[in-house]
C-alpha cells in the first residue's frame, strides 16, 4: 500500500507543476483522442465497409542529402549537376524530398542552396529549365551580405517531375 501511495503523491505533485497551460495542454490531447475514437474510427470504418477509401494522402520520403552526381538515384538529377558543373557550381548541399501523388506519379522536391556570381547563377537556372522539360522553379531567393559584393547566397527551390516506373 506503501508504494501506490507514494505514486499518488508523485503524480499529484507532478501535475500541479503543470499549472494551467500544462493542464489545458493535457486536457486538449485528451479531447483530441477521444474525437479520434469516437468520431474518426467509426467514420473510416463504415467507408472501408461500404467500399470507398478515403482519397490517401500524398506519402513523402526523405532521401538523404546527395554530395556527388554519382550518387543520384535519378538520371534526371544527374542531368542537374551536370549543368551546374558546366556553369561551375558547385552543389555540394541540397535537400531532395520525393513525394509519391495519388495517382502513382511522383515528384522530386529539390532545395539548392549555392554560392555564385550573378550571370553564373541566371546561366544555371536557365539551362537548367530549358534543358530539362520536367523540372519547374518553385522558389528563388537572392541576397547577398553587403551590396559591393560580387557572390550572392542564392536558395533555389525545384520540383522535379518523375516519369512512372
Amino acid at each position: 500500500m506503501r508504494p501506490m501511495k507514494h505514486t499518488l503523491t508523485l503524480l499529484n505533485f507532478q501535475i500541479a507543476r503543470l499549472r494551467w497551460p500544462g493542464m489545458l495542454g493535457m486536457v486538449l490531447i485528451v479531447l483530441a483522442l477521444l474525437v479520434d475514437v469516437t468520431q474518426i474510427k467509426p467514420l473510416e470504418a463504415a467507408l472501408e465497409a461500404a467500399g470507398q477509401r478515403p482519397a490517401p494522402q500524398a506519402r513523402t520520403t526523405r532521401l538523404s542529402t546527395l554530395k556527388q552526381p554519382a550518387a543520384a538515384p535519378y538520371p534526371d538529377l544527374e542531368k542537374l549537376f551536370a549543368v551546374a558543373e558546366q556553369v561551375d557550381i558547385n552543389l555540394s548541399q541540397g535537400q531532395y524530398r520525393l513525394e509519391n501523388l495519388a495517382d502513382g506519379s511522383r515528384r522530386l522536391h529539390i532545395d539548392l542552396p549555392i554560392q555564385a556570381d550573378y550571370p553564373s547563377a541566371r546561366h544555371f537556372l536557365a539551362q537548367a529549365l530549358s534543358e530539362m522539360p520536367d523540372l519547374s522553379l518553385a522558389h528563388l531567393q537572392l541576397s547577398r551580405e553587403r551590396i559591393d559584393d560580387a557572390v550572392l547566397s542564392v536558395h533555389m527551390q525545384f520540383i522535379l517531375t518523375l516519369k512512372k516506373g
